[in-house]
């Protein structure tokens, strides 16, 4: 998407609409007015998917950030023998407006799923220009005004995932050449890029609800990582039942009870319910029984403190917890992926006791010299 020729502004601004963002940061209007970068903006965010697979984005949200952009363009605009609007943004605009919201009404459309593009900006580095090769991406399906609700809370890309995600990016040895179980995977987002970006060995991207299984070959295909080529398998597993892996067993990924076994286990949000946590426990104990040095990291968002502290108290019992400082970015510094800075992510490792001692330690002060 970036091109070497478009003002950094211009470019995040497209960074955050292809992630379908509800709040952009809109571009000042003398960036916008050039006729160049109104071409760039219309086939970049605006034209008409030639795939015709379904890859635009909602109309309604399309509609309104193409009329508040043409509204920009236009209050610049001081000399209109100089500047004009581009003819295709406004076609467009008319097309969404005959169109876009009646099919936005509809429970179906409510219902679709559309192409998420997020932007790993840790991969890419600190930049005020656009790069070349273009910055690496994952791009899913999903519907990002989907709420939390059972058996859907997998069906989006949270805010825990992309935290957890610009971690393992700052420290890709965690995972190179490893094999890696998440837990509560959802749209598989942590698991594509351990495996697309971060050199992991491989990863089984696990989650309890059958949709969400279902849901993710697609999301692989759309990233280069069909599962034939087994980079990244889907498995259901629920917490607490690891005999439901026993497939697995037989390639070495599994021990004689059936739990997966694996070097990293990854889950980001997957503490938001008490009642859940003894499982989830039981389920990453049995999953790194035979590892010596595992790394166990849990992305945990305090909606409220009593979440926390129940997860490190139960947690407490058979690991020692190490909650690291990683703060989110400040919204307005972000550049890819987008995500709110308003409620805390931390990043909790966690290390059997049995198995801890000097490493812990070792660990600890290698990162807080």
């Amino acid at each position: 998407m970036d091109a070497p020729s478009v003002a950094w502004p211009i470019a995040r601004f497209c960074r955050q609409y292809l992630q379908i963002e509800p709040d952009l940061d809109y571009p000042d209007g003398s960036l916008l007015r050039p006729y160049d970068t109104q071409e760039f903006l219309y086939e970049t965010l605006f034209a008409p998917a030639a795939d015709g697979q379904g890859s635009e984005l909602p109309p309604a949200y399309a509609l309104r950030v193409l009329k508040t952009l043409v509204g920009k363009i236009e209050d610049s605009i001081d000399d209109w023998d100089q500047y004009d609007v581009s003819d295709k943004l406004m076609t467009r605009l008319a097309e969404l407006a005959s169109s876009g919201l009646a099919a936005a009404n509809t429970l179906g459309h409510a219902m679709q799923k559309h192409r998420v593009t997020y932007y790993l900006a840790a991969l890419e580095g600190t930049t005020t220009t656009t790069t070349t090769p273009p910055p690496p991406t994952i791009t899913l399906a999903e519907n990002r005004s989907t709420f939390a609700a059972a058996g859907t809370t997998g069906l989006r890309t949270w805010e825990a995932s992309m935290h957890l995600g610009v971690y393992l990016c700052r420290d890709p040895a965690l995972v190179r050449g490893k094999r890696v179980l998440e837990l509560g995977a959802g749209t598989g987002y942590v698991s594509i890029l351990c495996a697309k970006y971060l050199g992991a060995a491989r990863c089984v991207a696990s989650d309890g609800w059958s949709e969400v299984i279902d849901n993710m070959p697609a999301n692989l295909r759309l990233n280069g990582l069909d599962t034939t080529g087994a980079a990244v398998t889907p498995l259901m597993l629920r917490w607490g039942e690891e005999e439901e892996a026993e497939e697995l067993a037989g390639d070495g990924n599994a021990n004689e009870n059936g739990a997966v076994q694996a070097d990293v286990v990854l889950g980001a949000d997957v503490t938001f319910d008490a009642a859940d946590m003894p499982a989830l426990l039981s389920t990453i104990r049995r999953c790194v029984a035979t590892k010596e040095d595992p790394v166990i990291l849990i992305a945990v968002i305090e909606r409220n403190r009593a979440t926390v502290e129940t997860f490190t108290r139960l947690a407490s019992t058979d690991f020692h917890v190490d909650m690291t400082a990683f703060p989110i970015p400040k919204k307005e510094e972000q550049t890819g992926p987008f995500y709110s800075d308003t409620v805390p992510i931390h990043i909790c490792r966690l290390w059997p006791k049995s198995r801890a001692g000097l490493k812990m330690e070792r660990a600890t002060s290698d990162r807080n010299p």
